[in-house]
């Protein structure tokens, strides 16, 4: 027999170096990152619409209240998947949902529900600050910015946002090879269908 330090010993000595496998995303989960991973763009990838909405200048809405409603033409609409193609100018909006494109020449954005839509014109009730409700390209992440280090442990979120970001193959410690050495004379073979007494 030799002690159990000799026995520690031998295994540090021998243990094999860690190997990198890539694995399909669904198979990543619990699984440990063999390298950083960047972001490969930003998130948003674009400025958009945090609300359902219109689109405005923050110039023409400012100071607008119930009282006091600042009225807007209605140029176009801003959908998600279908951005609104031509240019904010003064005294105009744009009716624009959730996740769409901010049309250029907006700044901030409107709650559908401060507004009343009357034929091709929009009052705004009320605006709190420039830049509401809108979400700027790169707020969350910027392009080239570090998601996770090596040698993360990879959960259900981590797997959906890299989900989000089109990674589908996922750098990983190759799992190790675990072999038990089972000894002893008073042990049986599962498969044995008698155990004896001793």
């Amino acid at each position: 027999m030799i002690s159990v330090q000799q026995a520690l010993r031998i295994l540090r000595d021998n243990i094999p170096e860690p190997q990198k496998i890539s694995v399909p995303l669904e198979e990543a989960h619990c699984c440990f990152l063999f390298e950083e991973i960047r972001a490969p763009e930003p998130s948003p990838r674009y400025t958009n619409s945090a609300m359902d909405g219109f689109a405005v200048r923050w110039a023409d809405c400012r100071g607008a209240g119930k009282e006091s409603p600042a009225t807007l033409r209605i140029i176009g609409e801003s959908q998600a998947g279908i951005p609104f193609d031509g240019v904010l100018t003064a005294g105009t909006a744009v009716r624009i949902s959730t996740g769409a494109m901010l049309p250029a020449g907006a700044d901030s954005v409107v709650r559908v529900e401060d507004t009343s839509e009357k034929e091709s014109r929009v009052e705004v009730r009320e605006i709190r600050a420039l830049g509401q409700d809108v979400r700027s390209a790169g707020e969350e992440f910027q392009e080239g910015e570090q998601l996770f280090a090596k040698g993360y442990r990879l959960g259900s979120r981590e797997l959906a946002l890299l989900a989000s970001f089109g990674i589908y193959q996922v750098p990983v410690y190759a799992p190790p090879k675990v072999s038990l050495l089972v000894t002893g004379t008073e042990l049986a073979s599962p498969a044995d269908q008698t155990i004896q007494p001793h």
